[in-house]
């Protein structure tokens, strides 16, 4: 405690975080239960040098079980987010009851409609302190609970909804399956978000929004352990397994226990070929035995002999596919034509999953470093290259990204915590939008024009999920596999098809929805943007989409503008240093 700290009285709480790139960094004060009523308004003074803290509440569910814990359901409820940098600011958590209502609709969807949702009581108050990568300095003062009335038997309860899933019923296992070529995870959309695996914390990478871990081995009980706690989901190769039972117990084939809960989907290889394809079909047919009751989604890239592999995982099967782009002849323009029609050679229907490079070849490198004697710096992909890969395969309708990344993201060195930014920004503009990326259907491309009538280098491609449109911009111009151009452009028109009348339009950004201009004519839903960029976003929706997406943007907003302003940082560090360069040699 801290007299510097005080709002009234003559001290108050000082706390310096210093952070990496993240979403949260929770200090949490555990309170008396409380019933969630009406006149209980949480509060708290908060005074710090950046903007961006929120302040939330833990609500507990005392008679709905969570189905792998046994233990009552928590959620956290938002509150207000400190806005005022430098000066003292009231944070407040009001209308709770209004607030646990909009939290049991998508309980119900995840758990079911008979939950008993009764009773719910307040015990925890949390204050997420991050506001972005470097330090903040916050003080905090007159935590307040007003008109709190104590839940006499809060232990009491949660221990009844122990007991509602029975004595020996031992946590339900998350089911992971295919519905059509959608992935679902307990009856949800899911959209991978994956980064390979190079021997990162799986918390730090939780931290960068990623939701899965793409390992290139079978994963150590040390790691799956890791993995649960962290509440990661791993890709990755079976572990090896015996042909035939024998005599001996202890030799029979393996059964995939509680162990491998946190296993997504079981990886088959990268760059198969017809060579491999005999001994892959033996090793599905024992993993499909081993893995009866889970039944999880199988994943395989070949390089060539597509159909027969299709086959070969057919029944739950994704199809991954891999490119070469940066520093390639091959033209990223063409990145997501390539997505669309190489499945072609598989089988029809099945979901894809794509790979994003994040980095040159080691054999570019390797060669760029021969021809400079070692003197030239590695070359780096850009936020623009990336986001150019990435929007192409969405609109090309992949149901998964898998980032690759042959180096640790927790290296140090300042290459590698720009592409840990540029990672972490990509997953939060994928977080906004993932509604549409998870189940969207891709409709044919559309062309865009500038005031002239003509088109600047720019199409279209839209995914529609129930009556709403998300469209993505596509960049066309030749040579971004080496540098892109300048991806901007003023009063840009697409004509949407069949979009209904009475929608209205949106650019959608992480820092919040902007309307736009349309108008029905010839052709369909004419979108005018004034200012448009590699990621502008276009949302044709009625008002429930826009609630549902402006509800988790105001955070990630503010969340994506520090990692902007550190990467422009970054930048310029490294243009300064260059120039510093060009005029020795000068």
């Amino acid at each position: 405690r801290s007299g510097e700290a005080a709002h009234s009285g003559s001290s108050g709480e000082l706390v310096r975080v210093q952070s990496g790139h993240g979403h949260f960094v929770h200090l949490v004060y555990d309170t008396t239960p409380a019933h969630v009523i009406s006149e209980l308004r949480p509060s708290v003074w908060v005074r710090a040098d950046r903007p961006g803290i929120q302040f939330l509440v833990r609500v507990v569910f005392p008679h709905v079980a969570n189905p792998r814990t046994g233990k009552p359901v928590t959620r956290l409820l938002a509150g207000s987010t400190y806005t005022q940098q430098g000066s003292w600011q009231q944070l407040r958590v009001d209308d709770l009851p209004k607030l646990v209502q909009a939290a049991v609709r998508p309980m119900r969807s995840q758990l079911g409609s008979h939950i008993d949702v009764r009773e719910p009581y307040l015990d925890r108050l949390v204050l997420n302190l991050y506001a972005g990568a470097g330090t903040t300095r916050i003080a905090i003062d007159d935590l307040d609970l007003p008109s709190a009335v104590a839940v006499g038997n809060a232990t009491e309860m949660a221990g009844r909804a122990a007991q509602k899933r029975g004595p020996a019923e031992s946590p339900a296992r998350r089911r992971v399956e295919l519905a059509g070529n959608v992935l679902q995870v307990d009856g949800q959309p899911f959209f991978p978000r994956m980064v390979e695996y190079q021997g990162e914390s799986l918390n730090f990478l939780k931290g960068l929004g990623f939701n899965v871990v793409r390992l290139s081995g079978a994963p150590s009980d040390a790691l799956l352990e890791e993995a649960k706690r962290a509440e990661m989901w791993l890709v990755c190769p079976p572990p090896v397994l015996k042909d035939e039972p024998a005599d001996d117990a202890q030799d029979r084939p393996m059964v995939f226990d509680a162990r491998y809960e946190p296993v997504l989907a079981w990886h088959f290889g990268q760059g198969l070929t017809s060579r491999n394809l005999e001994a892959v079909r033996r090793w599905v047919e024992q993993v499909r035995r081993a893995d009866e009751d889970a039944a999880r989604p199988l994943v395989c890239d070949p390089a060539d002999d597509l159909a027969q592999y299709c086959r070969t995982i057919n029944f739950g099967g994704i199809l991954m596919l891999h490119r070469y782009l940066l520093g390639t002849s091959f033209e990223m323009a063409d990145f997501g034509t390539w997505l669309r029609t190489r499945p072609r050679l598989g089988l029809a229907g099945m979901p894809v999953w794509a790979t994003i490079e994040t980095q040159y070849s080691r054999e570019l490198c390797e060669q760029i470093s021969l021809l400079s004697s070692g003197r030239a710096p590695e070359p780096a992909a850009s936020l623009e290259q990336l986001q150019l890969m990435v929007q192409a395969a969405l609109a090309a309708g992949v149901r998964g990204l898998c980032f690759a990344s042959r180096s640790p993201l927790d290296a140090q060195d300042p290459a590698t915590r720009a592409r840990a930014m540029m990672l972490a920004l990509i997953n939060i503009e994928l977080h906004a939008i993932r509604s549409w990326i998870a189940v969207g259907n891709v409709t044919p491309e559309i062309k865009a024009a500038n005031t002239e009538g003509v088109n600047p280098g720019i199409t279209g491609g839209v995914l529609q999920a129930g009556h709403a449109r998300l469209l993505l911009p596509l960049w066309t111009g030749t040579g971004a596999q080496y540098v892109p151009d300048q991806l901007a452009g003023n009063l840009i028109t697409f004509v949407v098809p069949g979009a209904p009348e009475d929608n209205t339009v949106y650019e959608v950004t992480v820092g919040g929805l902007r309307s736009l201009d349309r108008k029905r004519s010839v052709g369909g839903m004419h979108v005018v943007d004034d200012e448009f960029g590699p990621t502008s976003l276009v949302l044709l929706t009625n008002g429930i989409a826009v609630s549902a997406m402006n509800s988790g943007l105001p955070g990630a907003g503010q969340r994506a503008a520090q990692i902007e302003r550190d990467l422009t940082a970054y930048r310029l560090a490294r243009v300064q240093e260059i120039d510093r360069q060009l005029a020795r040699v000068a």
